[in-house]
């Protein structure tokens, strides 16, 4: 299943990613980016990536995530995840990574 990615700007210049999907090795650069250019633009206060639509994630998926993490930690740019489906929730738990990132559910 290809990735899908709809981009969301709150009145708070934080952009939302929603991907729809799968987040493998075929897919991560668009996110990236998306994701880079968003954590660019001027006035951006925050950059989260909203996972409840992801139904399969590699390790380079993973990378991804953690490449985008540091770019908006560089820019100083809050960094956030979205309702990680079981899926991606589960290989962020093994890796130690969940502990790592903001986790928000939609309805916050």
């Amino acid at each position: 299943m290809e990735l899908t990615i709809r981009t969301e700007t709150t009145p708070e210049s934080r952009h939302i990613l929603h991907l729809q999907g799968s987040l493998d090795f075929a897919s991560k650069q668009e996110m990236v980016d998306q994701a880079l250019a968003a954590i660019n633009k001027d006035g951006t206060t925050g950059v989260a990536l909203d996972l409840s639509g992801v139904s399969f994630m590699d390790s380079t998926g993973l990378g991804a995530i953690v490449e985008i993490s540091g770019a908006a930690e560089d820019a100083e740019v809050a960094f956030a995840l979205i309702d990680p489906s079981p899926r991606v929730h589960r290989v962020l738990e093994m890796t130690g990574l969940l502990e790592r990132w903001t986790i928000e559910s939609a309805g916050d």
